[in-house]
């Protein structure tokens, strides 16, 4: 499953994700811009300095390697930097993880999102830019423009949003590429915070899809086309305070994109769109029961069965089926009720795995329960969490892992067992089944690993 999923620092410079300078121009050109890198610029050198902790600073002044290109009105250029592996720095181990690199200077302030790319590397996306990680050896990514962190696609493009809404940029590594009115962009009305919702998914074509508060949006490789809620035959907002979050799912087996929709008020979440799929062409009716539903959750498990979290209920629609089937969820603890379905993924031996979100009195916010579906039985994993967000990662030993707040748990025997002593930013499993975390031991945070053969 792909899905959408959100992301201040203190720094004298202008920072890639979280810090807002004042209102940008829009680009002077419409068009489409293209901009090569040339040379190396000593203040921005100094720049990446104040980027790095303060006990790497020195190696850092020794090994950066800036770089300053002709900037857009909403993009200048990334600032890039090498660092080698300190083969002297001794590493340490906690549990079963292994420290894999004391060089936290490229992991500049808190780390929001981990992914592998095709090249075997580990990308890090933090408040302040990204890096990678690949052989032993750091590679940063740092900036000083004002703008919002969509994703970074297969391809290893970095995208980000003018704050205003008004553009798209991509960056390949070495130039931006910035989207406009005249390449079918459209500006997001009103932006708040971050024009457009964190998270890209990538359909079997290779067209790139995200979504704002208002629409969908796909890019063919030339030019982007917004899909408005009228267009997906979603209902519009029944209130002019609520807003809306829309989850994607790339259903490969079926060749279609599907698109659920929540809107969200003071109490949690007040109905929704429900769920539409894209057959390549247009919009159909997924046949959803609810055609209003809070829609939260969408996952194409490895027979191609579709999954959907619509308010407190989950539906499976089987491959070629036409209807679908209302799956029971569990009792919830006493004195509790099921708000909605805030995580919903499979294991590669094709257990479901979910936490459901917690509701006390009139509130939908905070705690959330944890379960897995085998063979037609729940079964509950320990205690409710008091934190929310919480993702289940399995590694290629066939374990499965629980990270909740700053918190990870491998799962034995149906209860959470936590590792004690590390305190996860965020984390990320390879193709391979190793998995990664950037988390906090007896300094700052790092880079550790679990190998999968453990």
């Amino acid at each position: 499953m792909k899905r959408l999923i959100g992301l201040l620092s203190g720094l004298p410079v202008c920072l890639l994700w979280l810090v807002s300078c004042g209102t940008a121009e829009p680009p002077t050109t419409p068009t489409a811009q293209v901009f090569p890198t040339p040379t190396e610029d000593a203040a921005l050198a100094g720049q990446i300095n104040l980027l790095a902790t303060q006990t790497q600073i020195a190696a850092l002044a020794e090994t950066a390697v800036a770089a300053q290109v002709t900037p857009l009105p909403n993009f200048p250029p990334l600032q890039i930097q090498e660092t080698p592996q300190q083969a002297a720095a001794i590493l340490e181990t906690v549990g079963p993880f292994h420290q894999v690199s004391r060089d936290e200077a490229l992991i500049a302030d808190r780390v929001t999102g981990m992914q592998p790319a095709g090249d075997g590397s580990i990308l890090l996306l933090s408040e302040s830019g990204y890096s990678t990680f690949k052989d032993d050896q750091w590679t940063g990514f740092f900036t000083d423009f004002m703008g919002a962190l969509v994703g970074i696609d297969r391809s290893g493009r970095v995208w980000v949003a003018s704050r205003d809404g008004t553009q798209i940029s991509a960056w390949d590594g070495t130039q931006w590429i910035s989207y406009g009115a005249d390449e079918g962009w459209a500006q997001v009305p009103n932006p708040q915070g971050n024009p457009v919702s964190t998270g890209i998914i990538e359909d079997e074509l290779g067209n790139l899809w995200l979504a704002t508060d208002v629409d969908v949006r796909r890019f063919n490789g030339q030019s982007w086309q917004a899909f408005s809620m009228e267009a997906m035959g979603m209902p519009p907002l029944q209130a002019a305070d609520l807003t809306s979050t829309f989850t994607l799912t790339a259903a490969d087996s079926r060749g279609e994109v599907w698109a659920g929709r929540c809107d969200w008020g003071g109490p949690g979440p007040l109905g929704g769109g429900g769920a539409r799929r894209f057959d390549g062409q247009t919009w159909q009716d997924s046949g959803l029961p609810d055609a209003t539903a809070c829609v939260t959750a969408i996952l194409e498990d490895g027979s191609g069965d579709i999954w959907v979290g619509a308010d407190s209920n989950l539906y499976r629609n089987r491959l070629g089926s036409e209807t679908w089937e209302p799956i029971a969820l569990p009792e919830p603890p006493a004195e509790a009720r099921f708000g909605y379905i805030a995580t919903l993924t499979a294991d590669p031996e094709g257990k479901l795995w979910t936490a459901l979100a917690l509701c006390g009195g009139a509130s939908c916010y905070g705690d959330e329960s944890h379960y897995y579906l085998e063979d037609g039985t729940w079964s509950v994993i320990g205690e409710p969490s008091q934190f929310g967000g919480s993702r289940f990662l399995f590694d290629g030993a066939g374990n499965s892992w629980l990270l909740a707040g700053s918190s990870i748990s491998q799962v034995i025997a149906n209860q959470p067992i936590p590792v004690e002593g590390l305190l996860v930013q965020s984390a990320t499993t390879d193709p391979a089944g190793n998995l990664w975390l950037v988390a906090q031991s007896s300094g700052p945070p790092t880079l550790w690993t679990l190998n999968s053969s453990q």
